[in-house]
């Protein structure tokens, strides 16, 4: 699958915004350091978020078959 940049760029910042997170609601990081390392998210909190733990696998699944979806949308 090949994505285009503003693509690729928009799952780079959602990536930062989940590290930032898993970070403080899961593994217990202070806010400030976790900002340091991937910026504190101000347009969302972390109660729109599902942050229940998965599998590896059914993650990675619903990741491609999203990444699939948003492509096909914009072609």
């Amino acid at each position: 699958m090949t994505l285009s940049e503003s693509l690729k760029k928009e799952i780079k910042r959602a990536d930062q915004v989940a590290t930032y997170f898993e970070a403080t609601e899961l593994a217990g990081s202070p806010t400030a350091e976790a900002a340091q390392y991937f910026g504190r998210p101000r347009w969302i909190s972390p109660e729109k978020l599902d942050l229940e733990p998965r599998p590896a696998k059914v993650v990675k699944k619903a990741l491609h078959n999203r990444l699939a979806a948003i492509d096909e949308a914009g072609n």
